[in-house]
């Protein structure tokens, strides 16, 4: 039993009703609608033949689908509608899917799409489509290698792996720069990061309108948070670009390099600050609105 179908991994990517008609929901409409769906439907029994015997090529093969699938919609009309959900559609299932069989689940591409509020623009989807058409496939086949050298205790062919793809993450992560300034897409981005919301959670249940003090408190909280969040993300992404190692997936290709166990343990130190902080923090806003009342 390969070490994939063991983890419960289903296969992947394949695109499934929820995802289409989010992505195409715009525009199954009319004769289309009825058009879309028996594409969809046609597209989920050919994924349903798919021999999962060998997990490389049986995602392999899906990948393959999804693309003739996102292809076959794009053609629905002339007016570049259908072209730009189908994109969306292959965009979105190819960087959700690579979550479900990742070695380095802290190692995100971010789909933005998922993300509320938040618009991307036509020139970064073409350059994330690229990047996706460029590596997801080389990327695939070294994300189901490291399974393999994980089960085999292969630390050397791990580290090489590693090496790989954190270096296809920082041309992504290039790709969405622009959106990087946003919090949420910071936590998508580092899902390790503490997102502090303890500490916002508890000050929602507070009665914060006769008590500046609380409200300056919580806001000298913030300021702190924002600080120690870039602080942290600085760490990594040195780990990730400059020792090409991930200090929060060391699952495989964990670094020997003295440098980058020193920042490693500059960031577990980092990362305990911020959370007794955050207790503090707490303690500190009950005492403010309990002195107030």
């Amino acid at each position: 039993m390969s070490l994939i179908i063991a983890c419960g991994i289903g296969l992947q990517p394949v695109c499934d009703r929820g995802q289409f008609e989010k992505a195409c929901g715009g525009v199954l409409r009319g004769e289309h609608k009825s058009i879309g769906y028996a594409i969809f439907e046609a597209y989920l029994d050919q994924v349903k033949e798919i021999n999962e015997t060998d997990q490389l090529l049986a995602s392999q093969e899906a990948a393959s689908l999804l693309v003739n699938f996102a292809d076959s919609l794009s053609q629905l009309d002339g007016g570049g509608s259908w072209r730009k959900a189908s994109s969306l559609l292959q965009r979105s299932v190819l960087l959700q899917s690579r979550q479900a069989a990742n070695p380095w689940l802290a190692t995100v591409w971010v789909d933005l799409s998922q993300l509320d509020s938040i618009t991307v623009s036509e020139e970064t989807n073409a350059a994330i489509d690229l990047f996706l058409q460029q590596e997801y496939d080389k990327d695939l086949e070294e994300r189901y290698s490291a399974f393999e050298a994980i089960n085999n205790g292969n630390s050397q062919r791990c580290e090489q792996l590693t090496a790989n793809v954190m270096k296809r993450w920082v041309t992504y992560q290039q790709l969405i720069e622009p959106y990087m300034s946003i919090s949420a897409v910071q936590f998508a981005a580092y899902p390790k990061l503490n997102t502090g919301h303890r500490v916002r959670a508890e000050m929602t249940q507070l009665d914060t309108s006769n008590s500046p003090r609380l409200e300056q408190r919580f806001q000298e909280w913030s300021t702190w948070h924002k600080r120690q969040t870039e602080a942290t993300i600085a760490l990594i992404r040195s780990a990730r670009s400059s020792f090409l190692f991930d200090p929060c997936s060391t699952r495989c290709g964990v670094s020997s390099n003295k440098q980058a166990i020193k920042l490693q343990q500059q960031l577990l130190q980092l990362s305990a600050t911020v959370r007794d902080k955050n207790s503090l923090a707490i303690e500190s806003l009950k005492m403010i609105a309990h002195e107030t009342q």
